[in-house]
């Protein structure tokens, strides 16, 4: 058995791979959330897209016990929703909302030479503020959203239509970069 020693780095008693799974899944969790990493966690950004589903689907995880924690609790299915949803936009730092709003500003232009410029600016436009409210609404447009219950009498699919959407969300980009 090992002595201890009190000058010893804790995070040298860590022994995390500096390559391989688990550093390329460090490196997606920095990239597409706003989650830290336990000190002593080596990032690699090599091959993190492939990646990104499974961060979705730990995700949607954490929003699912989140919204089934609150739903518990008896707090009405419009607050924990907008709750759920605005712990949803702060986890991923925006990242989505952000690329759907220049997308939507760039396409609203009509000249091909000035839409990279339109989409680089830090400034929003119409079209990126109409993207926002309709990615914000479809996450949860209200008492047909992801979030709804079968108990709540309305046929609703739980927590499973949020687990699709964080997860296929970060498929469809591999389908369209990877062919």
């Amino acid at each position: 058995m090992a002595e201890f020693d009190p000058n010893r780095d804790p995070a040298s008693l860590v022994n995390v791979p500096r390559s391989g799974f688990l550093a390329r899944l460090a490196g997606a969790i920095l990239f597409y959330t706003r989650l830290p990493l336990p000190s002593g966690w080596q990032p690699s950004w090599e091959g993190i897209a492939a990646l990104a589903p499974l961060v979705g689907l730990g995700l949607a995880t954490m929003l699912a016990l989140v919204d089934g924690g609150l739903d518990y609790g008896g707090m009405p299915r419009g607050i924990r929703s907008a709750l759920v949803v605005g712990l949803w936009v702060w986890l991923t730092g925006g990242l989505h909302l952000d690329g759907a709003m220049d997308t939507a500003d760039g396409l609203a232009v009509n000249d091909p030479d000035r839409r990279l410029v339109v989409m680089a600016d830090s400034r929003v436009g119409a079209f990126g503020v109409l993207a926002a409210i309709a990615s914000i609404g479809a996450k949860d447009p209200g008492p047909g959203g992801p979030h709804r219950r079968a108990r709540d009498g309305d046929g609703g699919g739980g927590n499973l239509g949020s687990l699709g959407a964080t997860t296929g969300d970060r498929w469809l980009p591999l389908f369209t970069f990877c062919g």
